[in-house]
């Protein structure tokens, strides 16, 4: 683990069917925090896709695997499963924070760690890989139903070294 640097964020509208934040332009880690989303239509599941050139990237070439109160996976996809059964209603709204790893690089696959809490008592954990070779320079999040929800906001970090030194 090391320091967070800010490096974007985005917000959604009143009518944003998608909500993508981009920056990502070297080798680092990056991590894409999202705090109080949720889909305008209730019960909408939110999915991920990775970005290039800021567009999220709708070919079928993502494999996934999620734990939500039920093992989850699928090869093939057009996105990575992501959060369902999340509401406009209290409690039932999404904080998550992802991880982006080989993002940048055009030789090797991006993918990503998901960790995600919906309301106090749900989790929700696992991964995705984009099956491309190819430089990816962001996250985005669409629902399957609507709009991405007013206010939503994503915010990206580059994640740096925090080195300690041990010697006296």
């Amino acid at each position: 683990m090391g320091k967070l640097l800010y490096v974007a964020s985005a917000t959604a509208g009143a009518s944003d069917g998608t909500l993508s934040v981009t920056g990502i332009n070297s080798d680092d880690v990056y991590v894409v925090y999202c705090y109080d989303m949720y889909p305008a239509t209730d019960t909408a599941t939110t999915y991920w896709r990775v970005t290039k050139s800021g567009t999220q990237d709708t070919a079928s070439s993502y494999t996934y695997g999620m734990d939500y109160n039920a093992d989850l996976q699928n090869t093939g996809q057009a996105q990575s499963e992501g959060l369902f059964g999340h509401s406009q209603a209290p409690g039932k709204r999404i904080v998550f924070r992802v991880e982006c790893y080989n993002f940048n690089s055009s030789s090797k696959k991006s993918f990503a760690t998901i960790s995600s809490q919906i309301g106090a008592n749900s989790f929700c954990y696992g991964g995705f890989v984009h099956e491309v070779t190819s430089a990816s320079d962001g996250l985005g999040i669409f629902p399957n139903a609507g709009n991405v929800a007013e206010g939503s906001r994503l915010v990206l970090y580059k994640q740096v070294a925090s080195w300690v030194s041990m010697d006296t």
